[in-house]
């Protein structure tokens, strides 16, 4: 029985970002060898991120892994730093709130986090 569990990134937003661009970027299944050429990351940096993106739907496959129409549809937004396009896609949404410099991708529901919050 497969895990359906959410699983957390091991990474920072900014290598998050790369990892999605690099799969974004092809249509086909994508070896950790290519994304490695692609992102500059080392194999199990972009390896240890696979089960968040497989949870949260952005890529899907094997051993070699390739994006779904989420994970391409994210990484042209990202590509192309289109924001509004990120915190539009059906279940995402980006908030800057948080830290100004890494911007916080939620699963689900709208961010419900307010500045009066104190976090």
């Amino acid at each position: 029985m497969a895990d359906e569990s959410f699983r957390l990134p091991k990474s920072s937003y900014d290598e998050l970002v790369k990892i999605i661009r690099a799969y974004g970027s092809s249509d086909r299944d994508v070896s950790l060898p290519e994304l490695k050429q692609s992102t500059g990351m080392h194999e199990t940096i972009i390896s240890s991120n696979n089960a968040f993106l497989m949870s949260v739907g952005l890529i899907e496959g094997g051993k070699s892994k390739k994006p779904t129409a989420k994970g391409r549809d994210l990484a042209i937004a990202l590509q192309h730093d289109m924001p509004d396009q990120v915190s539009h896609q059906p279940g995402w949404s980006l908030s800057t709130s948080r830290a100004p410099s890494s911007p916080l991708f939620t699963k689900g529901k709208e961010d419900t986090h307010h500045e009066s919050d104190g976090v």
